[in-house]
């Protein structure tokens, strides 16, 4: 059975924790250029859709992908064909 390390690992979460810089850079940018405040309200929500965004994206491209990945030496010990996430 996956357990919550197995799925974290499987989305590649640390890769959307060192993506939240430049979105945060993004978003600083986009308020100056729009004469906006800080909101913390929004700065939460931005960080909530940009996770989920980035681990539905890399959750999804994992699944569509698990039949080549099973082919493939060098994928095919990844989550879905190793058989550690059904």
């Amino acid at each position: 059975m996956a357990t919550t390390k197995d799925f974290l690992n499987f989305v590649r979460f640390e890769h959307s924790i060192f993506a939240l810089p430049f979105i945060y850079a993004g978003m600083l940018i986009a308020m100056r250029a729009e004469n906006f405040d800080f909101d913390a309200l929004k700065f939460i929500l931005l960080t909530i859709a940009a996770i989920s965004a980035r681990s539905t994206a890399m959750a999804l491209n994992r699944i569509i992908d698990a039949n080549i990945d099973a082919l493939n030496l060098r994928t095919a010990d990844r989550h879905i064909p190793s058989g550690i996430i059904k």
